[in-house]
């Protein structure tokens, strides 16, 4: 079972602008759906669930005639998102490609994750959207802006804070983490200093990415930093290669992210090639980050709420599954449809 239906990569590319005659405009629909789980098959516990919609007391909103806001803080407000997004995937594109794309990003807003860069190598002027990949466990900085520090496990989060000066730290650090469901992990990331966790699912774990994001964000809500829920100290990111759409975002903000890392879908929008003009290939990246913007925008309005990481982030009253285990809809923390 392909992860990339038609229909996905289809709607992706009209996005973009390779498809089509409306880039950026999210295609116009009807109520109905042959979406999964009910029709088409699911591919992930994501595809289980599904938006609750608006109510009576919460009625839908228009984004394209009420404000609804996307942006989104990281790291007590020093990296400002215009939307949930971050782009990866940039180390296996052609060199030339690199830094027009990061500057594309830094147009709309996004930020941008890169593995095994230099700060020199960087565009001065947007350091601070690019998240930069420290060497594998080494507790260092890179100048500029936010760095990223990949822990594997506890113990080596031990090591880590033993061989390391981490006096110094300017609170600008995330730990990239596997996909894993252990308490004891998340807080002694939180209390070593990091201030954001990514939950990244291609790293590996025993979770998957949605039962392993839900349950952080959970620990999250019991623990204090310095008096305070830690929750709103420190910022939760989900990665994994097979985020695919404006939606999986979505669902995946209701279950604890507050941004989503991109790796795979990006380049099956823009229909990567190295041959291709980096001009047409910031075009298309840039008109597709303003068509998921909208997606997400319509969605919110769908659900009613106005603000994304104030009313969607961890607020699993505003989503339902269908076809999921009890004990998998507990662990989510996601009602039944019906309930």
């Amino acid at each position: 079972m392909s992860v990339w239906r038609g229909d996905i990569v289809a709607n992706l590319r009209t996005l973009a602008g390779v498809e089509g005659k409306t880039p950026s405009e999210p295609p116009i629909v009807s109520m109905g759906s042959v979406n999964p789980p009910l029709i088409e098959a699911p591919c992930f516990i994501l595809d289980h669930i599904i938006s609750d919609g608006a109510q009576v007391t919460r009625p839908s909103i228009d984004p394209y005639r009420e404000p609804t806001e996307t942006e989104v803080y990281l790291f007590g407000a020093g990296l400002r998102l215009a939307m949930p997004i971050i782009i990866s995937g940039l180390n296996d594109i052609e060199p030339k490609h690199v830094s027009p794309l990061i500057h594309s990003c830094f147009r709309m807003g996004v930020g941008v994750h890169l593995e095994g860069s230099t700060a020199e190598e960087i565009p001065v002027d947007v350091r601070r959207f690019v998240l930069l990949e420290a060497e594998h466990n080494t507790l260092r900085e890179i100048d500029g802006g936010p760095t990223i520090i990949r822990i594997d496990d506890r113990e080596a989060l031990v090591k880590l804070m033993k061989t390391s000066d981490a006096t110094h730290l300017s609170g600008q650090l995330a730990a990239r983490v596997p996909s894993t469901a252990e308490p004891a992990f998340y807080s002694s990331i939180v209390d070593a200093g990091f201030r954001v966790i990514i939950v990244d699912e291609d790293l590996g774990g025993e979770e998957p990415l949605e039962i392993a994001l839900s349950e952080v964000d959970q620990v999250l809500k019991g623990l204090k930093v310095e008096g305070t829920p830690a929750r709103y100290e420190v910022g939760l990111l989900a990665a994994a290669s097979r985020i695919r759409s404006s939606s999986d975002v979505f669902k995946l903000g209701g279950l604890g992210a507050d941004a989503c890392i991109i790796r795979d879908a990006w380049k099956i929008a823009v229909d990567y090639r190295s041959e291709i003009a980096t001009s047409l290939l910031s075009e298309r990246l840039e008109n597709l980050l303003i068509g998921m913007q909208r997606e997400i925008k319509l969605l919110m309005g769908a659900a009613g709420v106005s603000a994304f990481q104030s009313s969607i982030v961890g607020n699993r009253e505003l989503f339902r599954s269908i076809d999921l285990p009890l004990k998998l809809t507990e662990r989510l923390g996601v009602k039944p449809a019906g309930e």
